[in-house]
């Protein structure tokens, strides 16, 4: 693994001879980092990768293929064994401690694991979707993919008899019909009103927490194999105010539809931190007072 010390150099975060197959940063404190390797194991860095130490206790397998991290709750980690039949293990304890979880998904089967907003989530070889149910302490099938409403064969051409004339009833769209997902699952990220997924069939998103899934639509991919699903998230609109006591706050407001936000999307807290930072600094230079409205 290699870091930036600045705009333009890199250098070395972890020895030559460790291999890394899997590795995530927590986004609420971008110096830990947790990366899964080949002979050591898991390894967890809480100095941006100026140090690592071993965080392998509940476990003696130290070949890691694949690792996920509940952005929320950085504390739980789940971690993938590379060759082990038990291979799931889970940390409440950011690494300290490590359970197995319960069966329903074997190795072979997994294509990537993700830290979903309800628990762990599973993309398959096959192209369906695994969840961990906390209660049954098992791995089920989840994700039903709704088609778009399809016209019958009949509809889909204009319908014309055998003489050229144009039928008078043509058939009835047929209602889709919800099924397991078969798009392979390359990517998945995750808002706290939509879920979305990159597939060979083209961005996916959920309304319900993963229970169903629809195509995105034609006018943002259509059927374009995707390979990830970074959310874009458009910065809110900052407005600064002075209260009766001096005191500057500001209100943020979503950049489309105007509304107010309550909850900040972890994407934008640097964005808007930034922008009052800037803006104090633009004040301070100004050495003016800040105008009010209303």
């Amino acid at each position: 693994m290699w870091k930036t010390v600045n705009e333009k150099d890199f250098e070395r975060a972890t020895p030559g001879n460790w291999i890394i197959n899997a590795s995530i940063i927590d986004l609420k404190n971008t110096h830990k980092i947790i990366i899964g390797t080949e002979r050591e194991g898991v390894q967890v860095s809480n100095d941006g990768g100026a140090t690592f130490t071993a965080s392998n206790a509940g476990f003696h397998h130290q070949h890691i293929s694949d690792v996920a991290m509940d952005r929320e709750h950085p504390e739980r980690a789940l971690v993938v064994l590379a060759f082990d039949n038990d291979a799931f293990l889970a940390t409440k304890d950011g690494g300290d401690t490590w359970t197995t979880l319960g069966p329903g998904l074997m190795r072979t089967e997994l294509r990537h694991v993700y830290a979903a907003p309800t628990g762990w989530w599973a993309s398959l070889t096959n192209g369906v979707w695994s969840k961990y149910d906390e209660i049954t302490h098992k791995w089920v099938r989840a994700g039903l993919f709704v088609p778009d409403q399809v016209a019958a064969s009949a509809a889909k051409a204009t319908a014309k008899s055998q003489n050229g004339a144009v039928a008078a009833n043509p058939a009835a769209p047929k209602k889709p019909v919800p099924a397991l997902s078969a798009y392979l699952v390359n990517e998945m990220a995750f808002r706290s009103d939509t879920w979305y997924a990159a597939t060979a069939g083209g961005l996916l998103l959920s309304k319900d927490r993963g229970a169903t899934w629809k195509s995105a639509g034609k006018e943002s991919t259509g059927d374009i194999p995707l390979s990830s699903a970074a959310i874009a998230v458009q910065p809110p609109n900052v407005t600064f105010r002075r209260d009766s006591n001096g005191r500057i706050y500001y209100v943020l407001s979503d950049a489309q539809s105007g509304r107010e936000i309550e909850e900040l999307p972890p994407e934008v807290v640097r964005y808007v931190a930034q922008g009052i930072e800037d803006y104090l600094k633009q004040e301070q230079a100004k050495h003016t007072p800040l105008n009010t409205k209303g």
